[in-house]
């Protein structure tokens, strides 16, 4: 069974689920933690592995940054292309897409693994998102 881990604008304190008619083929199942480190990027923010930046996102903190979420059941798989579109992936071309989706084993719920659209632009000039929490970010 497939499974969604978001952590912007499709979690549900946000209306992206709603607006793009997926609500209710996506089910909430808890909350998550993702391996990585969560930039704001103006009106959403993106998460990229920690591994693919040039120096360590904040070496005064211990252990491996964290991007907090929520994990959904995925009811539908034919939600997939319209997510797929509204995060900018292009599977036939990923190279020039605004995110990739990515399935990656999640910190928690442990031993669970997601498809995750990770950010595939520069992150120069973002700020870091420290808490890895977009909905207390200010």
């Amino acid at each position: 069974m497939d499974r969604l881990a978001t952590y912007g604008t499709l979690m549900r304190p946000f209306d992206a689920q709603d607006d793009l008619g997926i609500a209710a083929d996506l089910i909430f199942v808890d909350s998550c933690q993702i391996p990585g480190v969560l930039f704001d990027l103006g009106s959403f923010p993106g998460a990229v592995p920690a591994g693919d930046l040039p120096s360590p996102p904040d070496p005064e903190s211990p252990g491996d940054p964290l991007v907090r979420g929520e994990l959904f059941r995925i009811a539908d798989p034919s939600v997939l292309p319209v997510i797929d579109a509204y995060e900018g992936y292009d599977p036939h071309r990923p190279a020039s897409s605004l995110f990739l989706r990515r399935r990656i084993r999640l910190r928690e719920p442990e031993g669970q693994a997601a498809w995750v659209y990770m950010y595939n632009g520069p992150v120069d000039d973002a700020t870091r998102i420290p808490s890895g929490d977009w909905r207390t970010h200010e």
